[in-house]
């Protein structure tokens, strides 16, 4: 899986949101890991692109509602970037509580967990940290091959649906 064309389609789709861009001067770091809650004594940090294929996610999508109010922006980050790391910058919002609504998604743009909804007291200036460990999806609805077979998903035998947590026999 190559990420070189996806980040420019990120880039688009974070110049386009509707917060007006992607830019460093945001009011919230969201920093992410991948399974912790479900392997527990796996390293689950995301190190380079290699951790989020083996997950089968390509972006990070944020959405964003402050208290009492409508959707103000959706921005996509990509899984892993290689100036940042698991680490992103959203866009400006009004200062108090917001709900974020992170999902992440495959390279088709699929939700593969979520969205998590994650509370964040955002500030008049500076950024608020936020982390979040994002859920692998059951091996048989993740786009990864997991057993090796050469079968991804439900082209796996093994799979007898989409919940199944294992693709080996």
């Amino acid at each position: 899986m190559t990420y070189r064309p996806h980040l420019a389609l990120l880039a688009s789709l974070c110049a386009a949101s509707l917060a007006g861009g992607c830019g460093p001067s945001g009011s919230y770091r969201l920093s992410w890991t991948i399974g912790c809650a479900r392997v527990s004594g796996v390293d689950c940090e995301v190190d380079d692109a290699k951790d989020c294929a083996r997950a089968g996610f390509d972006a990070i999508e944020v959405r964003t509602r402050p208290a009492g109010g409508a959707e103000s922006s959706r921005v996509l980050y990509p899984c892993f970037d290689r100036r940042r790391g698991p680490i992103a910058e959203g866009p400006d919002l009004d200062a108090g509580a917001t709900l974020l609504f992170v999902t992440a998604l495959d390279a088709r743009g699929q939700g593969l967990s979520g969205p998590l909804e994650l509370p964040a007291a955002i500030p008049e200036e500076g950024l608020v940290n936020v982390e979040v460990d994002l859920p692998l999806a059951p091996a048989c609805a993740d786009g990864v091959d997991n057993d090796g077979d050469g079968a991804v998903d439900l082209f796996d035998p093994q799979c007898e649906g989409e919940a199944d947590t294992d693709e080996e026999i």
